[in-house]
């Protein structure tokens, strides 16, 4: 699935959020591709579980995005534009925090269902060879 334009929106963001959101799936869409974001050395595995922590993370941060516009803001205490986006980058870092720690299941979920489309480690190979 390709992200672009017309997926990001569907959902009812400002601006910046719409950007950053959009960056976000074109970045993780590049990532479950291509595995950039950890070392080339790293087993096809561990690169479908960082891709599988980092929807959770972008998943959970939609959540406490969509959450936090149903509390009603006080004009008294009104932080504006900086209050946002430091909202914003603590909904992200919250986010991903979550993912690591496999609060949800989400990632995990979604590494079992397609652990079985990725090849099986090195190290698992020749362990099922020392078996037999």
């Amino acid at each position: 699935m390709e992200f672009n334009n017309n997926s990001v929106n569907s959902f009812n963001f400002s601006d910046y959020q719409t950007t950053k959101f959009k960056n976000q799936m074109i970045g993780f869409d590049k990532n479950l591709k291509t595995g950039n974001d950890i070392s080339q050395n790293a087993s096809e595995k561990e690169k479908l579980k960082n891709a599988a922590q980092g929807f959770e993370s972008i998943f959970v941060n939609l959540l406490l995005s969509q959450m936090r516009k149903t509390i009603d803001k006080s004009e008294l205490i009104d932080g504006g534009n900086a209050q946002e986006i430091f909202e914003q980058m603590f909904d992200e870092e919250i986010s991903k925090e979550i993912a690591k720690r496999g609060d949800l299941g989400i990632a995990d979920s979604l590494f079992k269902e397609f652990q079985r489309y990725v090849e099986p480690d090195k190290t698992e190979k020749s362990e099922d060879k020392n078996e037999n």
